[in-house]
């Protein structure tokens, strides 16, 4: 065997380590959380992986670049001294040996080795792949933009590789996965995506309508005002004069308690008392919301549309209760449904929040054009429809039980698919 000889074979077995080590590296990349590298933040190394992750799919590129031009150099010099040694007749037999091996000790092994701790394997490489994706850097870019401009030649979108996993979508679908279908579990699983959903909801579809809303004229009598304020079982009451758009002021019930105990009730002004009304636009995310509620140390605001018309109110237990579902007290009137007249059909009042219905029943009804179930059939029919009428929503039937003037007061519904399709007739 002469030196050049001997010069291949350790070359060989040297680039054989180089592609291990890249095997190893693109394992712990893609198998390292971001919550595990969170708790090492401080880290240098741990602030190199998350750049690496950040780019993950320039990352990947890198070591794949890698990875062919190494299996390129070490396929030519194993045949070349495989020719050598043994002729070419066992070349065949030589090759699937050789690609066995190359197989099992450089792409499983290390893969297997790093598995078992991918943060501390993470750490460990990551300075040197950090160095070889910068080295790489141009012929990646070049190799990534002629494969972009094939893909777009048959006519295929794509778009530079990035972060491939967005960290609001990876937490959904941790959450997702670790759900084990029980009843306590499911119920923190819709908590925590509740979580994620307040950037999406608006206050709009969580507040309560002016028409359910309790509200005090002030320009009555004072006894007949301070009767109907302790009378109102919510602990804050706005206060309006001359219009009900018109709000004065919102009292809250314990102040007025305090007044009437220093004062006798002739001397009590409600307005007086009353805190200056704030005012949120309808369009307000509930994550916004919760984080204004939290900065002003107030669990109140008025909801008003984009031409100032008072829409409703919307106070923290409304936020809360987005999050956590229903919180019923003393003073909360019965939520219960009323009897359904089969098992498959759900009697529920015409103004029950569209999110309320699909948090309960596990139902996907639509709730962009509309906030209330009766505001959905409305906007489907393209009209207010009459007692017996039935809808049909995208995958829902809903019939009309009970119509108070202008407003659906009492619907049943139930899921489509649920149900024998001939029952159901368009309006």
């Amino acid at each position: 065997m002469s030196v050049l000889h001997v010069a291949f074979l350790v070359l060989i077995f040297v680039l054989l380590g180089v592609a291990g080590f890249f095997s190893a590296s693109e394992t712990v990349i893609t198998s390292v959380s971001r919550a595990q590298l969170h708790r090492h933040r401080r880290n240098v190394r741990a602030q190199a992986v998350q750049v690496l992750q950040e780019r993950l799919g320039l990352t990947l590129s890198s070591i794949l670049v890698a990875n062919q031009l190494i299996n390129q150099g070490v396929t030519a010099a194993a045949t070349w001294l495989a020719i050598e040694f043994l002729g070419e007749a066992f070349l065949p037999v030589t090759a699937f040996l050789f690609g066995l091996f190359v197989i099992v000790y450089v792409e499983i092994l290390p893969k297997l080795a790093v598995i078992q701790d991918p943060v501390r394997y993470a750490l460990s490489l990551s300075s040197f792949l950090t160095y070889c994706c910068k080295g790489l850097r141009p012929v990646t870019r070049a190799l990534e933009t002629v494969a972009l401009f094939s893909l777009r030649l048959v006519g295929m979108k794509a778009q530079s590789s990035g972060n491939m996993h967005p960290a609001e979508e990876e937490l959904r679908g941790a959450i997702d996965l670790h759900a084990t279908g029980g009843t306590e579990e499911e119920q923190e699983r819709l908590m925590l995506k509740s979580v994620l959903d307040l950037a999406d909801v608006s206050v709009e579809q969580v507040m309560v309508h002016r028409k359910k809303l309790e509200m005090v004229e002030v320009s009555s009598d004072l006894e007949e005002v301070v009767a109907k304020i302790l009378d109102c079982p919510y602990s804050r009451v706005p206060l309006w004069k001359g219009s009900r758009e018109n709000i004065v002021g919102v009292l809250h019930v314990k102040t007025l308690f305090r007044a009437l105990r220093k004062a006798a009730s002739h001397a009590v002004d409600p307005v007086a008392l009353a805190a200056p009304p704030w005012f949120v636009p309808e369009s307000t995310t509930l994550l916004d919301q919760l984080q204004a509620f939290r900065t002003r140390h107030e669990h109140f605001a008025l909801v008003v549309d984009e031409y100032g018309t008072l829409m409703g109110a919307v106070t923290l237990e409304d936020v809360l209760e987005e999050i956590v579902g229903e919180i019923a007290d003393e003073h909360d009137a019965s939520v219960t449904d009323p009897p359904a007249r089969s098992d498959r059909w759900v009697v529920v009042e015409g103004e029950i929040l569209i999110r309320d219905l699909n948090r309960k029943f596990n139902w996907e009804l639509p709730g962009e054009e509309a906030s209330t179930i009766a505001g959905l059939v409305m906007h489907e029919a393209r009209r207010i429809p009459e007692v017996g009428q039935v809808c049909i929503l995208p995958g829902y039937v809903v019939e009309v039980l009970k119509r108070q003037h202008n407003r659906l007061s009492l619907l049943r519904i139930a899921p489509q698919k649920e149900g024998p399709q001939e029952e159901y007739s368009s309006p």
